[in-house]
Order: structure tokens, then C-alpha cells, then sequence
């Protein structure tokens, strides 16, 4: 394998690691959002 090759493959797992922080944080910000808004359905239903 020669080096072009090897830094293409170098390069294609940064990017796929930084894809897959990004798609975590998103899914993150989701989750936190879904239980804030769980929490608002359950106030306004008791209150």
C-alpha cells in the first residue's frame, strides 16, 4: 500500500469519527429536548 492510499484511509476514519461525535451530540440534544418537553406535557396534565 503506498502512502497516498494510506492517508486517504487515514483521513476517512478522522472523518467518520467526527461524523459520528457530531451525529451523537445531535442525538443527544434530541433526548434532552424530548424530556423537557415530556415534563412540560406532565405539568400541563397535573396542573
Amino acid at each position: 500500500m503506498d502512502q497516498l492510499q494510506i492517508d486517504q484511509k487515514r483521513t476517512a476514519t478522522i472523518d467518520f469519527e467526527q461524523n459520528n461525535q457530531q451525529i451523537r451530540a445531535y442525538i443527544c440534544k434530541l433526548e434532552k429536548t424530548k424530556m423537557v418537553l415530556d415534563f412540560n406535557v406532565f405539568l400541563y396534565k397535573i396542573g
